[in-house]
């Protein structure tokens, strides 16, 4: 969740449960979200979309340009044609701020092929938005569910610089060094559910981090991961724990 004011926030991703996603919200006082990003339509990243509209107003919902998985696109635009609430896509550079965040979508292009990698669900993962917010105090890339060939597509394409990292993917083992190296990062987040059955984060990716000089924050280990601002001015990660 991206600040956007007081009672205000921009969600990216709702998780796999309404109900956690609905509590998620109300412990913070979220009553308003003027926009919801779902980056990519896997049942992780947009299940929980009922309990994002559960008595709040959601202005529009930003989805993908590149239609994938269209059972689940489908029943998300059923939902959402059911709430009245727009449908958007937005191509690379398109900008809104909220409150004290500013919002870039860097990707996918919209006329970009599908990159089908080299796991189940790759081409969907590689159609993940990405935005970079910045704030006065710093900024992060939130990078979807990208896999290496759509990081090393947007790394050729773009320079990106970014104070924090969302890791990609959960902290798979699809990661481009090179990409990774790119953004001068000096932290990574990484959402990742405890005992999951997909060996995330791997261990390749913890150890390409570390080499990277970054500080890891991993929501298995450490709860639930907030971004604030230093009143000495900078950005600290706040863990509150499992």
């Amino acid at each position: 969740m991206i600040s956007a004011g007081p009672g205000r926030g921009v969600v990216v991703d709702t998780g796999p449960d309404p109900v956690t996603m609905d509590r998620c919200l109300r412990r913070i006082g979220i009553e308003d979200v003027p926009l919801l990003v779902l980056t990519h339509p896997h049942a992780d990243h947009v299940n929980g979309l009922p309990g994002v509209l559960r008595n709040r107003r959601v202005g529009a919902v930003l989805v993908s340009p590149q239609r994938t998985d269209a059972r689940s696109v489908a029943r998300v635009s059923a939902t959402l044609a059911h709430h009245r609430i727009p449908e958007w896509t937005a191509p690379p550079g398109t900008r809104w701020r909220f409150g004290p965040s500013e919002l870039t979508v860097l990707a996918p292009e919209v006329a970009a092929h599908d990159m089908h990698g080299y796991g189940e669900g790759s081409a969907i993962n590689n159609s993940s938005i990405v935005m970079h917010v910045r704030w006065r105090a710093g900024s992060i890339l939130l990078s979807g569910d990208l896999e290496t060939e759509a990081q090393e597509q947007l790394h050729r394409r773009l320079t990106v610089r970014a104070d924090l990292l969302k890791t990609p993917h959960h902290g798979s083992n699809r990661q481009s060094p090179t990409f990774l190296s790119s953004l001068g990062a000096r932290a990574a987040l990484i959402s990742v559910g405890a005992d999951n059955d997909y060996g995330h984060p791997a261990e390749y990716t913890l150890n390409l981090l570390r080499r990277l000089g970054l500080t890891i924050y991993r929501t298995d280990q450490d709860g639930d991961l907030a971004v604030v601002e230093r009143e000495e001015g900078g950005m600290a990660v706040v863990a509150r724990g499992t």
